[in-house]
């Protein structure tokens, strides 16, 4: 693995941790009240956007990388935002996939087991 590929495992690794920690909060706080929190970050914008705190750590933390990076100067921060940029878009796009089979097909959600 060269220089490159490392920093943007980084940037990846940095993206999915805070990405991890928001979602693992959210689901204590479930598990603590049983209702879901609404207070910030867990506020969502619009039912097809995804929510405050997806944009926090799936695009605010590679623009952090990517504007330190631009201020320092340092070369190996902006492959970082590359890397957390790359598991941020794939996030999204899943969450944008899920909410768009969740409205298709209503709730609750069907599974279809595919065996040969």
């Amino acid at each position: 693995m060269n220089i490159v590929e490392k920093n943007m495992l980084f940037g990846a690794i940095g993206t999915a941790g805070t990405h991890m920690a928001l979602e693992g909060y959210y689901n204590y706080e479930v598990g603590r009240t049983g209702v879901a929190p609404t207070e910030f970050p867990f506020i969502e914008i619009h039912e097809w956007l995804p929510g405050v705190a997806d944009l926090i750590a799936l695009v605010g933390v590679p623009l952090v990388f990517y504007a330190v990076g631009k201020t320092m100067r340092k070369d190996s921060l902006i492959k970082a935002s590359k890397g957390g940029a790359v598991y941020g878009l794939g996030e999204i796009a899943g969450g944008y996939l899920y909410k768009i089979v969740k409205a298709s097909q209503g709730l609750p959600l069907r599974y279809v087991v595919v065996r040969r």
